[in-house]
């Protein structure tokens, strides 16, 4: 089924960027998995979400791969998160995903989430109505060294 990501409705505005420009944004987590950590994502791409004031208000991180003949043959998720304190995290959140997603009607290509935290509710919920299921799920711990 193709996917039902709302096309944005001009409330936000899409740059797409570099992964290294999300490390400035003031809400980005960098205790993740180093899987998803922008430094990590060669060839990637961040989508930045900016509200009327050019403030950045969400970011997405993620990857189109691609085949032998040069076609798309899947898109990587790694991160997509919208300001804490935002009054329509949903939308933002939505714009951000159809950005990533939803921009190929190819719907044989491979969409893929890849380590989302459970904490990030909103974003899993989304993805759920949108069709994609849980195929494994991996446990982020952190180890206090001391000097």
């Amino acid at each position: 089924a193709p996917l039902k990501f709302e096309e944005p409705k001009g409330r936000f505005r899409v740059q797409v960027k570099k992964p290294r420009d999300v490390q400035d944004v003031s809400f980005y987590n960098k205790l993740t998995p180093w899987q998803v950590q922008w430094q990590n994502i060669r060839d990637g791409e961040s989508i930045l979400a900016l509200d009327e004031k050019g403030e950045i208000i969400g970011f997405a991180l993620s990857k189109r791969k691609y085949d032998d003949d040069g076609a798309l043959s899947g898109i990587l998720l790694f991160q997509c998160e919208a300001h804490p304190e935002h009054q329509e995290k949903e939308a933002v959140l939505r714009t951000l995903l159809h950005e990533a997603f939803a921009f190929s009607n190819t719907e044989e290509i491979n969409r893929t989430a890849v380590n989302l935290s459970k904490s990030n509710q909103l974003v899993h919920e989304i993805l759920e109505k949108e069709g994609f299921i849980e195929k494994a799920e991996q446990v982020f711990m952190i180890k206090e060294m001391s000097a």
